[in-house]
């Protein structure tokens, strides 16, 4: 059958197509957690929520563990840049640490790998890293009245039986603790 000249078939795979293209722009994730190596040897950590055009978080060597905040931008044409800071002390404002390196690189069109340089604060240092996602924040929203409610929490991106088992049990945790929630809201 046809419209016009476009056959009807085909105007509804390409509405089809569209409408999976625009929702799987919607779907890459805003909130990840990364694990990689610098300089091929120093295993680290790293948390980022990605927001328009800023990106924020912190990371963590294995081998110390305490995090560093990171703060910068990113690009939908896939270039990063991170600063680096130490923490920050009790009361002062955040990011006020003293900046001890940086990140610069590029992030894929799904944010699930990440790679570039990292460079010391004075300059003279400069390792390669890489990032790869091992997990997303996920995010459920309720609205109630005047209240809003955010429940977050991660789920593991190995498709791997074990790793299936167990975000379906943090998907449980978070809906459990949801709704004790509620119930407290509800009765004040």
């Amino acid at each position: 059958m046809l419209i016009g000249e476009i056959p009807i078939m085909r105007t509804i795979v390409l509405a089809i197509f569209s409408l999976f293209t625009a929702t799987a722009a919607l779907a890459v994730p805003s909130h990840l957690y990364y694990t990689g190596l610098i300089n091929n040897k120093l295993a680290v950590q790293m948390d980022l929520a990605f927001a328009k055009t800023a990106v924020s978080g912190q990371y963590a060597y294995d081998s110390i563990g305490e995090e560093l905040e990171v703060k910068g931008t990113w690009t939908k044409a896939g270039a990063i840049a991170l600063k680096e800071h130490l923490p920050v002390e009790y009361g002062k404002p955040r990011f006020t640490g003293r900046i001890t390196g940086s990140f610069s690189g590029v992030v894929s069109v799904d944010r699930r790998q990440i790679s570039g340089q990292w460079r010391s604060a004075d300059g003279k240092r400069a390792l390669p890293f890489t990032l790869r996602a091992v997990a997303e924040y996920r995010t459920h929203t309720v609205a109630h009245r005047y209240l809003r409610k955010n429940t977050i929490y991660p789920q593991f991106l190995d498709p791997a039986p074990a790793w299936s088992s167990l975000n379906k049990q943090l998907y449980g945790i978070a809906m459990t603790a949801e709704k004790a929630f509620h119930g407290i809201e509800s009765e004040q």
